[in-house]
C-alpha cells in the first residue's frame, strides 16, 4: 500500500499528541500540597512529556516531509528511511522553526501584516531544509524564492484550511461531549469530555 508508510507515521504522530494533551490536561487538575504530587514532581513530568512531544513531532515533520517528496517524485517510500530522514534532520528542522517562529512572532506583535508575510513567505521552508539540505537561512531564502508569485494563493488555501480544521474542531469536541455526557455516567463522562476537548485540539 503506498500510503502505508504516511499512515502509520502520522498515526504515531496524532496518538502522541493526544496522549500529551490529555496528559497536560489531568496535570492541570492535579492539587499540589500536602497528600498530592510535588510542584517540583509535577513541573519535571510536565517538561518530560512535552520534550518527548516535541521531539516525536519534529522527527515526524521530517519523515513526512522527505516521503512525500520521495513519494511525489515517483520513487518507492520505506517508513524506516523516512524515519532515519526524520533523525537526521532534526536539528535543521528545530533551527529553521525557531528561527521563523520568532521572526514571525515578531512581525505579528509590532504589526500584523509583516508577520502574515512572513508567514506565507516561509511556508515550505521545512521541506526546503529536509530535502535540499541549503543550512538554516538557505532554507529561508530557498522557500521565498519558491514561493514568489503564489503567496496570495498560498495565502487563501491556508485560510481556507483553518476554518475548515476550526469547524472540524468544533464538530468533534460538540458531537463527543453530546455522546459522553448521554451514554456514560457521570465520572465517566468528565474523563470522556477531557478527551473529547483535546481531540478538537489535536484537529
Amino acid at each position: 500500500m503506498v500510503l502505508r508508510p504516511f499512515l502509520i507515521v502520522g498515526g504515531v504522530g496524532l496518538a502522541v499528541l493526544l496522549i500529551s494533551l490529555i496528559i497536560g490536561e489531568i496535570f492541570d487538575h492535579f492539587e499540589i500540597g500536602d497528600g498530592a504530587m510535588s510542584g517540583t514532581a509535577l513541573g519535571i513530568a510536565a517538561a518530560v512529556v512535552w520534550l518527548l512531544t516535541l521531539v516525536l513531532a519534529v522527527i515526524q515533520a521530517g519523515a513526512v516531509t522527505y516521503g512525500t517528496f520521495r513519494h511525489l517524485s515517483g520513487e518507492r517510500v520505506k517508513i524506516g528511511e523516512m524515519i532515519r530522514v526524520g533523525f537526521r534532520r532534526g536539528l535543521p528542522i528545530v533551527a529553521v522553526g525557531v528561527l521563523l517562529w520568532v521572526g514571525i512572532t515578531l512581525g505579528m506583535v509590532l504589526l500584523l501584516v509583516p508577520g502574515l508575510m512572513l508567514l506565507v513567505a516561509s511556508c515550505v521552508a521545512i521541506p526546503a531544509a529536509v530535502v535540499e539540505r541549503p543550512g538554516t537561512f538557505g532554507a529561508i531564502r530557498r522557500s521565498f524564492a519558491l514561493s514568489r508569485g503564489y503567496r496570495w494563493g498560498l495565502f487563501a488555501a491556508g485560510l481556507a484550511v483553518l476554518v475548515i480544521v476550526w469547524v472540524l474542531a468544533a464538530v468533534v469536541q460538540v458531537g463527543a461531549t453530546v455522546v459522553f455526557t448521554l451514554l456514560l455516567p457521570q465520572q465517566q463522562a468528565m474523563v470522556g469530555m477531557i478527551v473529547a476537548s483535546q481531540l478538537g485540539n489535536v484537529f
